[in-house]
């Protein structure tokens, strides 16, 4: 193993370091997981009750934010 590499702990296959996503709270800052493995673990989550919900209230909180945008740039616009 060398310095450039490092091992998924998911798939267990040795892959470059920039195959990881940065992690700052781990000693090396990078994920466990290479990123292959980290969309598919997101896939399955998304899929779960649990995931579903987060990304509805993630969607709704975009919207939300671009709703005040829009009317920022209304009030903005008008003399």
């Amino acid at each position: 193993m060398t310095a450039s590499h490092r091992q998924c702990s998911r798939c267990a296959r040795m892959a470059e370091k920039e195959a990881f996503s940065r992690d700052r709270t781990v000693r090396d800052g990078l994920q466990r997981n290479c990123k292959c493995c980290a969309r598919i673990l997101k896939r399955q989550y998304r899929s779960t009750p649990e995931g579903q919900m987060q990304e509805s209230t993630y969607n709704r909180t975009d919207r939300r934010k671009q709703m005040w945008r829009d009317q920022y740039r209304k009030r903005k616009e008008t003399p």
